[in-house]
C-alpha cells in the first residue's frame, strides 16, 4: 500500500514539474494524451474571434514579399466568385550571355533572317486549364528597370512602363494544352512552352544590331532594349500559367552557309544574372463575394478567406484565453486551433492548400514572430509534423456530407506557457505565404511555401453556427 502511494506521489510530482519548467518538445501534444474522463482529465473549447484582412501591396512595405529569378512566374486572368478577378503580368530582359555580342555566323554567310520567337518555359497552372488565355507582348519603356531595382520585387499596384500603343507578340492558349509535345518547323518537338513569335521588323530590327552600338556592352544593350511586358487580356481565360525564367529565351532563326551547305540555325538570348525581372499580380476584390467581408465586426466574422500572397489574410484572436488561466497550474495534453473550408462549387475550379500557416502578431514590439513555443526547429528543420502536417493533406465532410479541407495547428505548449509561466498572450495571422520568415537561433530563415498567386480558401469563421472556428483544449489538473 505505501509502494502504491510513493507511486501516486512521484507521478503527482512529475506533473507539477512538467507544467513549471521547460515542456518537453518531443512528447507533449502528440502522443501522450490522456483519456478525457472529467475527474483528472478534462476538456474544453475556446470561441475565436475571426476577421479578413487584405495585405499590403506597396513594393515598398517589408511585409510584401520578393520574388526571386528561380521562382516561379505566373501569367493569366482569372475572374473568382469568392475573390474576384486575378491578372498577372510577367516583365523579364532576355539578354545575350556576353559582350561585346555577336551573332556566330562567319562573314558573307548569312542567307536569310527568318523569325524571333519568345519561349516562355511552362511548369504548371492553376484555375481552369481548359480555358483559353489571350497574352501579348510590349517592349519595357520604363528608364528604371534594371536588375538592381526590380531583380526580386514583384508589382501589385502600379505597371511597369510599356509601350501598349505596339503589340510585338501575342498568343492565344489553353494551359492544358502547353505541357503537350509539338513539332516545329526545324523538325525539332518540344514540349512545356509557351512560344510567341515577335514582330519581324522589330526582330529583324534587332537582329541586325552589331557589337559597335546594341551589344558592345550590357548598358548599351539595357538602353536599346529594356525588355519584355508579356500582358494577359482581362476577362480572357480562367486559369494561371507558371513559367520559369531561368530556362526561358529569345529565340532568333536564320540561314547561313556552312561548307557550301544552308544550314538552319538558331541563337537565343536569355535572363541572364544581370537580367532584370518581376511579376505584377493584381487582385480585384469588387466583384467576389469577399468583398462584403472586410467590415471586421469586433465579435468576428461568420465566414473568412485567405488568399495567397499578394492576396487576405485572417487575423484570429482567443479572448478566453485569459479567463482560462484561471484554472490554477494544469498541464495541457493537447490545445488545437481546428480550421474548416466552406465548400462552394467553384472549389472545384479554384482548390484550396494542402496547407496554411499560423503566426503571431506582437503588437508591443510591431512584428510577426513564429508561435512561440510550437513553431521550432529541431536538427535544422523546421518542426512541422508537430505543428501542422505540412506532409499530408487532411479532409473532413461538412454538415451537407461535401468534403473539404480541414487545417489542424498544435498551440499546446503555448498555451502551456500562458498558463504556467503568464507568458503573453498573441493574436494570430492564418495566411498562405509566398515565403514566411522564421528565427532559427539568432539568423533569420525563410521558408518556402507556395507558388505566387496559386491557391484560395473559403473558412468558417468564429461566429459559424456549422463550422466553427475553435481552440479545442485538453487538460489534466495537477
Amino acid at each position: 500500500m505505501l509502494y502504491k502511494k510513493l507511486l501516486i506521489t512521484l507521478a503527482i510530482i512529475t506533473l507539477y514539474f512538467s507544467a513549471c519548467t521547460k515542456i518537453d518538445t518531443t512528447k507533449l501534444g502528440i502522443e501522450l494524451i490522456p483519456t478525457v474522463d472529467n475527474i483528472h482529465t478534462f476538456e474544453t473549447t475556446l470561441d475565436v474571434v475571426a476577421n479578413t484582412y487584405a495585405f499590403p501591396t506597396d513594393v515598398n512595405d517589408t511585409t510584401v514579399p520578393k520574388l526571386s529569378k528561380g521562382s516561379l512566374h505566373a501569367l493569366g486572368y482569372l475572374n473568382d466568385p469568392l475573390f474576384g478577378t486575378t491578372r498577372a503580368s510577367i516583365f523579364v530582359e532576355l539578354k545575350p550571355e556576353y559582350f561585346k555580342f555577336s551573332f556566330p555566323i562567319p562573314k558573307d554567310s548569312l542567307i536569310a533572317f527568318d523569325s524571333a520567337v519568345l519561349v516562355l518555359d511552362y511548369k504548371m497552372a492553376y484555375g481552369d486549364t481548359n480555358s483559353t488565355l489571350q497574352a501579348k507582348v510590349y517592349q519595357i519603356t520604363k528608364p528604371d528597370f534594371t536588375e538592381d531595382t526590380t531583380k526580386i520585387i514583384y508589382n501589385t499596384s502600379t505597371d511597369i512602363a510599356y509601350n501598349a500603343g505596339n503589340v510585338i507578340g501575342q498568343a492565344s492558349f489553353a494551359t492544358k494544352s502547353l505541357a503537350a509535345q509539338k513539332k516545329l518547323a526545324t523538325g525539332d518537338s518540344v514540349s512545356n512552352q509557351l512560344r510567341i513569335k515577335i514582330d519581324q521588323t522589330f526582330a529583324k530590327a534587332l537582329f541586325e544590331r552589331d557589337s559597335t552600338n546594341a551589344f558592345a556592352s550590357d548598358e548599351a544593350f539595357t538602353n536599346y532594349l529594356k525588355g519584355f511586358a508579356i500582358v494577359p487580356d482581362a476577362g480572357i481565360g480562367n486559369a494561371l500559367a507558371y513559367f520559369s525564367l531561368i530556362d526561358s529565351k529569345l529565340e532568333f532563326h536564320y540561314r547561313k552557309k556552312n561548307n557550301g551547305k544552308i544550314d538552319t540555325t538558331s541563337t537565343s538570348f536569355y535572363s541572364t544574372a544581370t537580367s532584370a525581372h518581376a511579376n505584377r499580380v493584381e487582385r480585384v476584390y469588387a466583384s467576389g463575394e469577399i468583398n462584403n467581408h472586410f467590415a471586421t465586426p469586433l465579435a468576428g466574422d461568420n465566414v473568412v478567406y485567405v488568399q495567397s500572397a499578394p492576396g487576405t489574410y485572417v487575423r484570429v484572436s482567443i479572448p478566453k484565453l485569459a479567463e482560462f488561466k484561471a484554472k490554477g497550474n494544469v498541464v495541457i495534453n493537447r490545445a488545437e486551433l481546428g480550421v474548416e473550408q466552406m465548400y462552394d462549387a467553384s472549389n472545384n475550379i479554384f482548390t484550396s492548400s494542402p496547407y496554411l500557416f499560423l503566426d503571431a502578431i506582437d503588437e508591443t514590439n510591431k512584428k510577426i514572430i513564429t508561435v512561440p513555443n510550437d513553431f521550432s526547429f529541431q536538427g535544422g528543420q523546421p518542426n512541422f509534423p508537430y505543428f501542422f502536417d505540412i506532409y499530408k493533406s487532411k479532409t473532413k465532410q461538412d454538415p451537407a456530407n461535401h468534403t473539404v479541407s480541414w487545417y489542424t495547428f498544435n498551440l499546446s505548449r503555448y498555451v502551456q506557457g500562458i498558463v504556467t509561466r503568464n507568458e503573453p498572450i498573441y493574436d494570430f495571422r492564418l495566411h498562405l505565404p509566398y515565403i514566411a520568415t522564421a528565427n532559427y537561433g539568432p539568423y533569420p530563415i525563410n521558408l518556402f511555401f507556395n507558388n505566387i498567386a496559386q491557391y484560395r480558401v473559403k473558412l468558417a469563421g468564429g461566429n459559424s453556427s456549422t463550422q466553427k472556428m475553435k481552440l479545442h483544449i485538453i487538460y489534466s489538473k495537477i
